[in-house]
Order: structure tokens, then sequence, then C-alpha cells
């Protein structure tokens, strides 16, 4: 208790500035009360890609937590106060897997070496649940998570690329890979991908398609292609070929599966020829062509050793873990013995949002994060049977994108992470539309995605 009062008084005026900006700001902004779908995600993209964001995957500096903060207390005023008493969001709206995977993160700053950060952080976490059941509330009124982000996310694209016309000293790094107004290429990757996602999927559900590809498709991809993210490209071009495929075996008739039985005869024979001619598995060639395009290495870039180190410091708590975001602490604390044998960093993730969970709740929480997914999924399917647009789709594209770049980068259950917040905000959206009867939501889900931008 005396740390926690020491460290708010050492905060000073920041605390009661966050406090008083949370509780008054709505109150005195009857638009911003009655309006958040306005507004939320322009804050949420500024706050983790703006200049107070930092390294998106750290939460220590007093500017961070001070801006987030008020964020969050201004979200707990809207569903505390901006609702009527039948649209009340209650426990049962949140998935029961996410309540006990929050249950489990509280508990786990018992047994944290850094007991104070593992609750500031878990508190975090609580904030970005919060943020998620507000979305929830939206799109039972119509507002869906796809319309929210769409506006936001394709005006940061021509930001970004404004910004690389006007100074391109800011918007790329020295190499040339380009990092938009943000601080590393790989945050503008993330910003990229997001608007790519977007602009496909309106792209898709658009009869403006000649306008929609140029003034928004072809800017975002451009701009992930420019970026040199291998992850984020990867990840866009793998959801963009599955949506294709899903397009020509479901819609596209029987035309569609002939067209698509003949790309994969092609594809074998081509695989064959390949073998045989050069003697190399194709893979191979291709996972070589890969790491020459990204400048990476097969360590990938240290990382391999990285992992080495993570999986013998997990193996001295397998099960419950060292305590929720109480291991990376700015390269002191438990993971200062890590940090000592590396010759570069010091780091703030295990570059693995894998390990980093598994190190973090152990086995026990990674397995009901894997359960909370695991319904997540058998929810976007629900959503698909009941609904006659491509918002099931929609969603399953943020899971895999989010699943992808976990890979290569600590994201997931990273507290105020973008792509955290969104695979929240997706699960609770999701459950909320599956749960809600099914006139009303084919009546939401019937809310053109079509006229987000223009809405």
């Amino acid at each position: 208790m005396n740390e926690i009062l020491a460290y708010a008084i050492g905060l000073g005026p920041y605390v009661l500035l966050a406090l008083s900006a949370g509780i008054a700001v709505p109150a005195a902004m009857p638009w911003a009360w009655k309006n958040p779908e306005k507004w939320l995600f322009w804050i949420i993209f500024a706050l983790s890609f703006g200049l107070a964001s930092g390294d998106p995957s750290a939460e220590g500096s007093v500017l961070k937590q001070t801006t987030w903060g008020t964020f969050f207390l201004a979200v707990t005023a809207l569903l505390l106060f901006s609702q009527k008493s039948e649209e009340k969001l209650a426990l049962k709206h949140i998935p029961t897997a996410l309540t006990v995977l929050m249950i489990w993160i509280f508990a786990s700053a018992l047994w944290s070496p850094e007991p104070f950060v593992s609750t500031k952080r878990a508190i975090q976490a609580l904030g970005v649940v919060l943020v998620s059941l507000l979305i929830g509330r939206m799109a039972l009124k119509g507002k869906n998570l796809f319309q929210l982000i769409a506006i936001p996310s394709i005006a940061l694209i021509y930001i970004g690329l404004v910004t690389a016309v006007v100074m391109p000293s800011v918007a790329f790094d020295i190499d040339g890979s380009f990092r938009g107004i943000t601080s590393h290429k790989n945050s503008w990757g993330q910003v990229s991908l997001i608007a790519s996602l977007v602009s496909l999927f309106l792209w898709m559900n658009t009869r403006r398609k000649l306008v929609i590809f140029f003034f928004v498709l072809f800017p975002s991809v451009a701009s992930l292609i420019l970026t040199r993210s291998t992850t984020s490209l990867l990840s866009f071009l793998l959801i963009a070929g599955g949506v294709m495929l899903w397009q020509l075996i479901f819609t596209k008739g029987t035309i569609g599966k002939v067209f698509l039985l003949l790309n994969a005869m092609g594809m074998c024979i081509a695989f064959l020829v390949y073998l045989v001619y050069t003697g190399v598995w194709p893979l191979d060639a291709l996972s070589d062509f890969v790491y020459k395009t990204s400048g990476k290495d097969q360590s990938l870039t240290g990382r391999k050793y990285l992992w080495e180190l993570m999986f013998l410091e997990i193996s001295k708590h397998p099960w419950m873990g060292i305590g929720y975001g109480g291991f990376w602490t700015n390269g002191i604390g438990a993971s200062s013995a890590l940090v000592a044998k590396l010759n570069w960093g010091p780091p703030v993730q295990a570059h693995s949002g894998y390990i980093d969970i598994l190190n973090d709740i152990g086995i026990i929480g990674a397995s009901i994060f894997c359960v909370l997914l695991a319904f997540h999924s058998r929810n976007i399917y629900r959503l698909g049977q009941i609904s006659s647009d491509r918002s099931a789709l929609f969603h399953f594209a943020i899971l895999i994108s989010a699943l992808l770049i976990n890979y290569a980068e600590s994201s997931l259950l990273r507290t105020t992470h973008i792509w955290w917040m969104l695979v929240c905000a997706s699960i609770i959206e999701v459950h909320l539309l599956t749960q809600a009867p099914k006139a009303a939501t084919n009546s939401v889900l019937h809310t053109g995605t079509t006229t987000a931008l223009y809405a």
C-alpha cells in the first residue's frame, strides 16, 4: 500500500489531471458523450501510434500511462452513466473465458516478482476490456468494428503519405524503410495492415470499385509494401489470398471451383518441375528469398537466441508463469540476467507473443487464452451462419492477422497494444451479436459496411 501511495504522490499533477479529465471531459461535451463512435478510434490510434505512444510493446512511461488512464476513465464513465437501464452492459456480456482470463491475470500479481507492476498492467488490460464493451454496445446499435476503424485508419495512411512527400527525413528510416508518422517501420506496417484489410473489404463490398481501388486500397497496400515489414506484408498476402479463395469457392459457383482446381493442378505441376529441374525444394528457395528481401538472417536477427534464453526462464515457472507483466521491466528486475547475456537491446519483449504469454501466465493461463480463442472462432462461424454479409470474414481476418503478428512481436495480451485491442473488441462484439436475437442481429449486420466512408 505504501508503494502505491508513494507512486501516486510521485506522479503529482498527472494523477489529478487524469482523474479530472477522465470524468469531466465527457460530461462537459454532450456531443462526445452521445457520439463515442465518432472519436473512439481516433483517440485509440493517436495513443497507439502518436507522440505519446513510445515503443508499442512497452507500458512504462508516465505520459503513456496518464493518457491511457484518462481514456479508460472516460470510457468507464460512458459505460456507467450514458446508458438507459435496459441497455446496461453486465458481466454476462463478457465471454466467460475472457472473465476467467482476467481473473487469472490479476491473481498472477500475487506471485509476481514485481506485484505493483503486474497489478498496474492488469488494470490496463481491464481497461481494454471496458473499451471493448463500449465497442460491443455500439455494434448492437448499428456501428460495428469495421465502421469504427475505417475512416481513422485510412486517414492515417494519407497523413503518412503526405508526411513522406513533405518531410521524407521524418517518414523514412536511414535504410529507406517507410515508418510514416511512427517511430519504427513495424509500427507503421501494422497501421498499413489494418488500413489494407479495411480497404480490401470495402473494395469487395462496394460498387465504386475503381474509386475505392485507386484512392483507398492502392495507397494502403503501397504504404504496407514501402514499410518492408515482413510479418505485416505476409499477413496481408495470406489473408487477401484466403479471401479470394473464399470468393471463388462460395460465391462464384461451378466456374469458380473449376478455376480453383485448375490453379491447384498448375501449382502442383510447377512444384514438381522445379524440384526435378533444380533438385531444391521450392519452400527452401522461398524461405531464402524471404530472408534476402527482408534483410533478415536465419536466426531472425538474433531472435532465436533470445527465444532459447526465454524457454530457460519459462522452465523455472512453467505452470503459473512469473506473473502478468512482471518480467520485462525496462531491463531491471527479473529480466536483467537475460538482458546481460545479449549483445543488443535491451529488449522490452521476447519478440514472440506466444513465448511472452507462456512466460507471464504459464501453461494454465495460456490454456485459458487458447480456450478463449477457440470459442471466439466458433462464434465467428456462428456469425457467418446468421449474417448475409462479410462481417464474420472480417472478424476472422482480424484474428488471423493478430495471430501472425504475435509470432514476431508481442501483441496479444500486451495491455494497450493495438492488435490486442482489436482482437478483444472483436471477441466481445461477435459474442454480443451471436447472443442477440436473430432479427436484431441481422438488422445490425445489414447496416451497410459499404457506407462506412460516407456515413
